[in-house]
């Protein structure tokens, strides 16, 4: 780890020489309260923010796995339409990505990881994810990056109603229900989430004899998901707000078969509890939070020959508090207790378990005029068993100019087995070690704003990277008995590229327009005997590009192409490179008190054939309309009217 810091601090000591002087740059502004009311760790760390409420009718209806194949570097592992989505970004797996909402850990302790596809984004009001440089913010199972998700209480003041209504092809239907009402000192709000699909899509069965390849429809992958969040807020005294929020979801799926298989005749039905309440006061320059979730999942796969059952619980008690001393040093110290327990008849021989205990320490520095920051965050965790693992993150931005930044980064952390990785009953290591990784990233970002000489506002940014990970969990078969099992790689290696832009112009705030590439470079392997060869599902470049114009935000339209290079999916074999192609149109309009949202699409335009995992076909060309109604109450309306 001593390159890592030391590349960090020589570089940071030459950079500091050079800052621009004080007086040079716009005056500085002080720290506001809304630094204090954020919950995530925006504040400590740099991070891509989404309001999730500003995105297109029908992405509101589709899942996170959609909105980060479209808005971010991560690469999405899509098992077939409406099947298991995973992500991973910089060759790290989808055990080292780790994603929270409100605070609580979303991974499955067994799995380690989520299923994307499963995560609603009309419950999501704003999304965030940081890199591996600070997963100091996450912890265990943040190395590859981190992934925050907010549900937020409407600021709004008496009721609003939406409803959302989506059909597509393959008999794909989404209807969404969102009430809210906010009093002076109280406020509520119900989403109801709705999600019914056959998905007997067309696709080319490649391993069929003779030429050309036969179209095929997709036999049972029908689904249907049903859920509820309900939210309460409370403004209890002044600068306290208590609330509480639960999650609850149900999704059946009929699993299909997969190109190696004629029929299939699999079921997996997921169910899931979250819930969490805390109590938070904010005075003056400080802000405390306690905080208090319990999360019950359970999954059941069913097979002519087989009914298995696994069920986890998940208790986790959070107490932090965020404070600035005067207008140069913010910081936040946080403690918390996670209790994990899994049942799974058919893999464990007795209950698991697992406690944790947390302690962390962010802090940040902001020079006059902000042309210099500093950040440090910092995380220990002890489990019981292991002794303590720590996790350290240091984060220099430096203003070169009023339009360039610079930014560096230096970070080591662990992950710790799941808990199938230590107690599966075939194939389970109680032996394995945590993984331990380390990176190093520097980062320019350029940003010229609109100003009223001109009407163009260009942005873009470029990261390089190196990060090693030792001890690396991977499951793999056995030779002699072709058992997978799981066991610690020697080390990891992963460096690249990752570089994006923005170009916008607006035309007498009528018309806009805007341009937004996006390109990555990623090579990760594991060194043996001199060989490099590239890990398994990380595609060596990723790129996309964005369309979008409107006309005074009633009308407009967006096309987007996206390209992923070829995967290695064993020794010998990798699923070729794909490129894909989607178009839309969408307009608003009022209707009296009421706003119509319209949104159509196209996906995969020009309808190529391709898998995103091996043997798992996606769909060819498919459409979707979307309708969307906003009615809000008469005190949100007449403040409309007066603004």
């Amino acid at each position: 780890m001593r390159f890592v810091f030391a590349f960090w601090l020589f570089f940071s000591a030459a950079l500091f020489a050079q800052t621009p002087k004080v007086d040079s740059l716009p005056d500085y502004s002080a720290p506001t309260v809304d630094v204090l009311a954020q919950s995530s760790g925006a504040a400590f760390a740099s991070a891509t923010s989404i309001d999730l409420g500003n995105l297109r009718t029908t992405q509101r209806t589709r899942s996170l796995a959609q909105l980060l194949q479209n808005e971010s570097y991560f690469f999405v592992r899509q098992y077939g339409l409406g099947g298991l989505s995973t992500v991973s970004q910089r060759g790290s797996s989808a055990a080292q990505t780790a994603i929270q909402w409100e605070g609580i850990d979303l991974q499955n302790p067994m799995l380690g990881q989520a299923d994307f596809s499963l995560l609603p984004l009309f419950f999501i009001d704003r999304a965030e994810w940081h890199l591996q440089a600070s997963s100091a913010l996450a912890g265990s199972s943040g190395v590859g990056g981190s992934i925050q998700l907010f549900s937020q209480q409407p600021s709004e003041k008496g009721f609003r109603l939406s409803l959302l209504m989506s059909a597509g092809s393959f008999s794909q239907y989404h209807q969404n229900f969102d009430f809210s009402y906010t009093a002076e000192r109280w406020a509520l709000r119900t989403r109801l989430y709705t999600a019914v699909a056959e998905n007997g899509f067309l696709y080319r069965d490649i391993n069929a004899f003779g030429s050309p390849k036969p179209l095929v429809r997709m036999p049972h992958n029908s689904s249907r998901s049903n859920a509820i969040l309900q939210e309460f807020y409370v403004q209890a005294a002044e600068g306290w707000q208590l609330a509480a929020k639960v999650w609850l979801q149900h999704t059946h799926r009929l699993l299909p078969p997969t190109l190696l298989q004629s029929s299939s005749a699999d079921e997996q039905t997921d169910r899931s509890l979250r819930f969490t309440t805390y109590a938070e006061r904010q005075k003056g320059s400080s802000r405390s939070r306690l905080q208090q979730s319990y999360v019950r999942e359970s999954l059941r796969f069913q097979t002519p020959a087989l009914d298995a059952l696994s069920q986890t619980n998940s208790l986790q008690t959070s107490l932090t508090h965020r404070q600035f001393l005067g207008e140069r040093h913010l910081y936040e110290l946080g403690a918390q207790y996670h209790y994990a327990q899994a049942l799974s008849p058919t893999g464990y021989s007795e209950q698991a378990q697992q406690h944790r205990a947390r302690l962390s320490l962010f802090y940040k520095y902001s020079s006059p005029n902000e042309a210099w920051q500093l950040s440090a965050l910092s995380r220990g965790e002890y489990l019981l068993g292991l002794y303590p693992r720590g996790a350290l993150s240091l984060q220099n931005k430096f203003r070169l100019s009023p339009a360039w930044h610079m930014q560096l980064h230096a970070a080591q952390n662990y992950r710790l087995p799941t808990l199938n990785d230590w107690y599966w009953s075939v194939g389970g290591n109680p032996l394995l070690r945590p993984e331990s990784n380390r990176i190093a990233e520097i980062g320019f970002s350029y940003l010229r704003s609109a100003e009223k000489s001109h009407f163009w506002q260009i942005s873009a940014d470029l990261q390089g990277y190196f990060s090693e990970t030792r001890d690396y969990i991977a499951w793999l078969p056995d030779e002699r008995t072709g058992l997978w099992a799981v066991e610690n790689l020697g080390r990891v290696q992963a460096f690249g590229v990752q570089t994006s832009g923005r170009i916008s112009y607006c035309a007498d705030s009528n018309f806009r327009l805007q341009i937004a590439p996006r390109y990555s470079f990623t090579r990760a392997y594991e060194p043996i005997n001199g060989t490099k060869t590239q890990l398994i599902y990380v595609p060596q470049h990723q790129a996309q590009i964005s369309l979008q114009a409107d006309w005074r935000q009633r009308i407009g339209g967006f096309y987007r192409q996206e390209f992923a290079s070829r995967r290695r999916i064993d020794e010998r074999l990798s699923l070729p490179a794909y490129s894909l192609s989607d178009l839309g149109i969408w307009a608003n309009f009022r209707l009296g008190d009421m706003q119509v949202h319209l949104d159509l699409g196209v996906h995969n335009l020009f309808n190529l054939d391709y898998q995103a995992v091996a043997n798992r076909p996606m769909p060819r060309r498919w459409f979707s309309l979307s309708v969307r109604l906003d009615l809000q109450g008469a005190p949100a309306r007449a403040r409309k009217r007066e603004g």
